[in-house]
């Protein structure tokens, strides 16, 4: 009688293995009713499903409700249920691609927008046009790029247009492009840490970094610290400049601050 076991599954602890697992006939694994009460109690019931009941979209859109996990045991999922699923964990990206990822036909620009981390998956982090819808929305995901992504010039900017943090990312070439150190330092002056040695090194770029945060001075090359005309003008340009004249100008190894 399904409608007893239904009743076993909603009323009873762990009443899903008692109707899937332990007494239960193996008629219940094709009941689409008692299937979704027992999902609401246990997402992993959902592997006990025949095929039909896995590829029922209100099954599997509750169970995934419920938990991401639930895609590994599903037969079909559909595009709401896999959105809902890489919000919670982007690790259900990779279980949409084991199971039912189409190709290149497949359109994942919603799941993108849902969780920009579906780009962990190595099998995402070297597609370029997914990596730069991805740093457009999470710029930091950059990180999770290949290296030649990282060497894009296109990406790379539109990461570090969305976060200046995104510069640590970025390849070598590219952390010496002025334009790209340019366009972080804008957001923040720290971001010099994240700088080729040549434009640490650079007293334009240090003063421009330092006019947006002044502790951007600790990432100045050590040389600069013995240019008379970068204190020069470095304390016409900034009141306090003398203290750190004290502290670094004349020769003492850096202490940070």
């Amino acid at each position: 009688d399904p409608a007893f076991w239904k009743s076993v599954v909603q009323e009873i602890d762990d009443g899903w293995r008692l109707a899937y697992v332990d007494y239960g006939p193996s008629s219940l694994c094709d009941n689409p009713e008692v299937m979704l009460a027992a999902v609401k109690q246990n997402v992993e019931v959902l592997s006990y499903g025949t095929k039909k009941v896995r590829s029922e979209p209100e099954i599997v859109e509750e169970a995934v409700r419920r938990s991401w996990k639930a895609v590994e045991y599903a037969a079909n999922v559909n595009a709401a249920s896999i959105v809902e699923a890489v919000k919670q964990d982007w690790r259900a990206i990779s279980l949409y691609m084991d199971h039912f990822y189409q190709g290149p036909t497949d359109d994942l620009s919603k799941l993108i927008e849902s969780n920009p981390q579906i780009v962990r998956d190595e099998r995402l982090n070297g597609n370029a046009p997914v990596m730069l819808k991805a740093v457009r929305q999470e710029g930091s995901v950059l990180r999770y790029a290949t290296e030649e992504l990282r060497d894009d010039d296109e990406i790379v900017f539109h990461a570090v247009a969305q976060t200046w943090r995104a510069m640590e990312f970025a390849s070598l070439r590219l952390k010496g492009n002025e334009d790209l150190v340019n366009l972080a330092i804008r957001q923040e002056g720290l971001a010099l840490q994240h700088a080729a040695p040549a434009i640490r090194g650079n007293a334009r770029f240090v003063m421009m970094a330092m006019k947006r945060n002044m502790a951007a001075f600790r990432f100045a090359a050590k040389f600069l610290h013995e240019d008379t005309k970068f204190w020069d003008e470095l304390v016409r340009k900034f009141p306090t400049a003398w203290v750190r004249w004290m502290r670094y100008g004349r020769g003492e190894p850096s202490p940070g601050f």
